[in-house]
């Protein structure tokens, strides 16, 4: 636990100035000069024409966060996305089969048919099957088929629950000459991308919720520590989790990489907790 953030660490956090890429002429100048010796290709990506096109186009917003002195201190890129839970096969299964053993058990059976019967319903009860869950996993599993017929678009991927969502698609600071020691200079008890996540990253997501349905935020980490460093960092300092039935599509881009994600009304309350808790004791301070 620690204490809330001060007016003076909020005024300085206020300081940091974002724009998108595209916003100024002076930013293809300015990002010549950036630097991330980990991930080199990410700021490859950002000093592409690709990135800066995509930016003027709002295909993906390409954000440059500075200080008051104008000097990049990290960038990131958000675009809508979307967050989905996969079809259960098991799931329709054993739907199937728990339902045909109470049609069964309404027919004619002999005393030790009848015996087996019970005991394989006795344990699907046991695990939380009824009659109206076996029902519903039938239902969608006939409409899916006859959605799979009646739809012409073969790339369409049928899945159980579609959830809305943002990407964040780049996160990286800048390790140009002078850019650690400006940060530092700023005298906060948190690292630049801790900071920056959530003072300046968070509010965007909240602009987006705040005109559209969005549930989740996610990101793949290209994490290629044998200890899985930066995936931990996501978990630990910025809430992320890895979650067991949910997934995005992966574009080429991100092979190798960890999805992770969180729902965003959690997301929100880890915000608040954030400045509530914003001086930490010493051996806890990032």
């Amino acid at each position: 636990m620690g204490t809330p953030i001060t007016s003076k660490q909020r005024t300085i956090l206020d300081s940091l100035i974002y724009e998108r890429l595209s916003s100024s002429p002076a930013n293809k100048v300015l990002i010549k000069g950036l630097v991330n010796t980990r991930n080199p290709n990410l700021v490859s990506v950002l000093q592409s024409n690709r990135a800066w096109q995509e930016d003027e186009g709002n295909i993906t917003a390409y954000y440059l966060v500075k200080s008051g002195s104008g000097t990049i201190l990290a960038f990131f890129a958000l675009r809508c996305g979307e967050v989905f839970q996969n079809v259960d096969e098991e799931l329709i299964k054993e739907a199937a089969s728990f339902r045909q053993n109470i049609d069964k058990l309404n027919g004619s059976l002999d005393e030790e048919e009848k015996r087996k019967v019970l005991e394989q319903v006795s344990v699907a009860l046991r695990d939380g099957w009824t009659k109206e869950l076996a029902d519903y996993y039938i239902r969608k599993s006939k409409r899916r088929r006859r959605d799979a017929v009646l739809d012409n678009n073969k790339d369409n991927h049928h899945v159980a629950k579609a959830f809305s969502a943002v990407e964040i698609t780049l996160f990286c600071n800048n390790e140009a000459e002078g850019v650690k020691e400006e940060w530092e200079a700023m005298n906060l008890p948190h690292s630049r991308g801790i900071s920056v996540f959530w003072h300046v990253i968070v509010p965007r997501i909240q602009a987006v919720v705040g005109l559209v349905g969005c549930e989740y935020l996610y990101l793949f980490a290209a994490d290629d520590e044998a200890d899985g460093t930066l995936v931990n960092y996501y978990k630990t300092k910025l809430q992320f989790e890895t979650p067991v039935k949910l997934g995005s599509n992966k574009p080429s881009f991100d092979y190798g990489c960890f999805f992770l994600c969180q729902r965003v009304n959690v997301l929100l309350r880890h915000q608040v907790e954030f400045y509530k808790n914003f001086n930490l004791d010493v051996a806890d301070a990032v």
